[in-house]
């Protein structure tokens, strides 16, 4: 996903750190706020329905963005002191040796 895929109405670019504090407090990201210069946030109804986070300054239409809210289904993250145990990733098998 790109910033030019959230060229729409519905959301708003926060650039201002004062604008996005209370967004990713609300979010329980708090601690995240300089990982996150600009944030694409739709609201709807008074709540968030979709929030997005760009790491480059300042945003390109090409430059990838982040779902922060909601959360991807499907992915539950390792936490950060967690050991990942080595995934196969179903690749081509290699011949035996001889």
């Amino acid at each position: 996903m790109q910033v030019a895929d959230l060229q729409d109405d519905r959301y708003m670019l926060l650039s201002d750190s004062q604008d996005r504090q209370p967004v990713l407090e609300s979010l329980g990201l708090e601690d995240e706020l300089l990982e996150w210069p600009h944030l694409l946030v739709w609201v709807e109804d008074g709540e968030y329905r979709e929030v997005w986070g760009c790491r480059f300054t300042p945003p390109l239409l090409s430059d990838p963005v982040v779902r922060l809210h909601p959360k991807p289904t499907g992915y539950d993250p390792p936490e950060p002191d967690e050991a990942v145990e080595w995934r196969d990733l179903e690749g081509p098998e290699l011949p035996a040796e001889w």
